[in-house]
């Protein structure tokens, strides 16, 4: 009797930043961890260079049980690194190379010249009020995506972003950001907020992400100082560019002894179900994976009128939203929510309804599965 042939998995490289544990790696965890792993074998690659020897996702990926690639960037020489790319994908006969990132998206490029593996592209967004400089690295990313297989972006916002080049429509399919619902309900609220202070009585509101300009905090920073009581704390999750300026900031608005910088950690979770309120004032957002992380855990949220937040917060409905950069318009949002608790927390039990109905990551990884399987042509058994 004949035997019938196993059909092979589907080998897909996850190539993304690998130096911190922000939104869009957190997000290719999410992935891998919901993928079929009996239809889709995944390995996660990142570049070393000089400046970041640590690479938690691979760490995180391989704690997971995920095959991990590294490659030598430390000369930065791009036709190196290329090269270096070109053959992991040969040796591990990748069908599909999914990218994360400008880098990233440029290299595979680069790397698939050697080779005959499908490319796809998740862009997680872009700065918003970015330099010249960054301007033009946008716009050459933006260009570098039609010369990709597929691009899936998470948001209508970066969808818009990409309308003016010239992709092919049937190139471009929108993929909705999704979260670890698993990850979000097996963390415990963190027992202490502040090692040794008590801070029971006391408005907990929390920012967790990184400290750029993009994200807004001046904005935050200028709504506490406005606020009429002083019965609150503010906890700033996240590093960045900005820190030094944002502690300045909290200083000159004499508000610094209420706005403790914790730095990047990794039980964000835990920290966020202690939050009485998340705010995120952002100028620009693809679908942000910290936000609904907080709604989920039905944790109060308040976020600027963007296009990325606006998708997860129905005003007085799952959430507030306020015109980006009104710092008045927050304050009274905040001010609000101090005062009418009950509302609070309807709303982020309204809040965490809304996405685990609409965002979940299993959802998002059946899309994926779907997508890689018309990328090569055949079904994923």
């Amino acid at each position: 009797m004949e035997r019938l042939a196993v059909p092979k998995r589907l080998r897909v490289m996850q190539f993304s930043y690998g130096h911190a544990l922000y939104g869009a790696e957190r997000w290719v965890l999410t992935l891998i961890k919901n993928l079929d792993q009996e239809r889709v074998e995944t390995y996660v690659c990142s570049l070393v260079d000089r400046d970041h020897q640590e690479l938690p996702l691979l760490e995180e990926a391989r704690d997971l049980g995920f095959k991990t690639i590294t490659i030598d960037a430390t000369q930065s020489r791009i036709w190196s690194s290329a090269r270096q790319l070109a053959t992991a994908i040969q040796k591990e006969q990748i069908d599909i190379m999914h990218s994360h990132g400008a880098r990233q998206d440029f290299l595979a490029l680069l790397a698939r010249l050697r080779t005959n593996c499908k490319l796809l592209s998740t862009p997680h967004g872009w700065e918003a009020r970015s330099g010249l400089k960054e301007r033009i690295h946008h716009f050459i990313n933006k260009l570098a995506l039609v010369f990709f297989d597929s691009v899936a972006p998470l948001s209508t916002s970066v969808e818009d972003a990409l309308r003016w080049t010239p992709i092919p429509a049937k190139r471009l399919q929108r993929i909705p950001n999704g979260v670890d619902l698993q990850e979000v309900d097996s963390v415990e609220p963190a027992v202490e907020l502040l090692p040794g202070e008590d801070l029971s009585g006391r408005f907990v509101i929390g920012c967790v992400g990184r400290l750029s300009h993009g994200k807004g905090l001046s904005v935050l920073l200028h709504a506490l100082a406005r606020l009429s009581t002083r019965n609150w704390l503010c906890l700033l999750v996240g590093e960045g560019p900005e820190r030094s300026a944002l502690e300045c900031l909290a200083a000159k608005l004499q508000i610094d002894s209420q706005v403790c910088f914790l730095g990047f950690s990794a039980d964000r979770i835990a920290l966020i179900k202690r939050f009485d309120l998340l705010a995120m004032p952002s100028y620009c957002e693809g679908t942000p994976r910290v936000l609904m992380e907080a709604l989920a855990a039905a944790t109060p949220c308040v976020g600027s009128k963007i296009p990325g937040i606006e998708c997860l917060i129905e005003p007085g409905v799952s959430g507030d939203l306020f015109p980006a950069g009104d710092d008045q318009a927050l304050a009274r949002l905040i001010e609000l929510h101090m005062a009418d608790r009950s509302r609070a927390e309807a709303l982020g039990e309204r809040g965490s309804k809304k996405v685990r109905d609409e965002f979940s990551g299993q959802a998002m990884a059946r899309a994926y599965e779907s997508l890689y399987s018309g990328l090569v042509g055949r079904e994923i058994q």
